[in-house]
This record gives structure tokens, sequence and C-alpha cells, in this order.
């Protein structure tokens, strides 16, 4: 399983990615949105994992586009953008996506965004006494 984490705070994407690297998935990193457009043009993902606010845009600019280009697989939308307005907007372009906010951030551990992932088509990898 892919997926493709794009944050611009390195520190949290660095969370994020050992996160998800820990849990199975293989991932490829952006900060802004002109890297994750590109990334999406030549790689298949089983998630993408978005921040809202990034130094040439909007995520969910990135989400609306993944989406009108044919990726029917998970997205996760983290964000500082908690209110209920944010949310609204986010989940009335792209009604498939998670919202996670840092309210919601507990409960999202990485086995979760694996089991998005999962569930959207991507393959667990084999364990180990399976092979």
């Amino acid at each position: 399983m892919r997926a493709l984490v794009v944050e611009d705070d390195q520190r949290l994407r660095s969370l994020v990615v050992r996160s998800l690297t820990r849990v199975g998935l293989a991932c490829d990193e952006a900060s802004r949105v002109a890297e994750a457009d590109e990334s999406l043009g030549i790689h298949q993902y089983d998630l993408l994992v978005l921040d809202r606010r990034l130094p040439d845009g909007d995520g969910l600019a990135i989400c609306k586009r993944a989406r009108s280009n044919g990726f029917t697989n998970s997205i996760l939308m983290l964000t500082a953008l908690d209110d209920p307005e944010s949310t609204v907007e986010g989940l009335s372009e792209a009604p498939t996506i998670t919202w996670a906010s840092p309210s919601t951030w507990t409960f999202w551990p990485p086995g979760r965004a694996r089991s998005c992932a999962a569930t959207s088509g991507g393959r667990p990898p084999s364990s180990p006494a399976a092979s």
C-alpha cells in the first residue's frame, strides 16, 4: 500500500510518514500543492493525507482535482481548521474524505489510516509468516 503525505510542516510530515511506515505503508512526501500534483500524476496511491493550508494553495484543491481525475481511494485531511464551517466545506466538496482536526488527532492512530488505505482497494503487506 502506498500513501502520499502532503504537509508543509516538516516535523509533522515526518511524524505522519514514520507512523504510516511502521504499519506497512510506503510513503511519498510533498510540502506544496505543485509537488503533490506531480506525484499524483506519476504514482497510484491507496491513501492521501492532505493538509488544508499549504504555502502555494489549499489541500482541498488537491482533493478536488484528485477526485475529478478518478481517485476513489481514501483521503484523510489533517488540519487545524476544526471549525464547523471548514468541516462542512471540506465534506461538501469531497464527501468521501475523513476530517482530522487537532481535537480528533488522538483518535486517529496509524492503524486507522492503514485501515482506510486497505478498504480503498490497497492490500496490506504480507506478514513474514505468510511468505
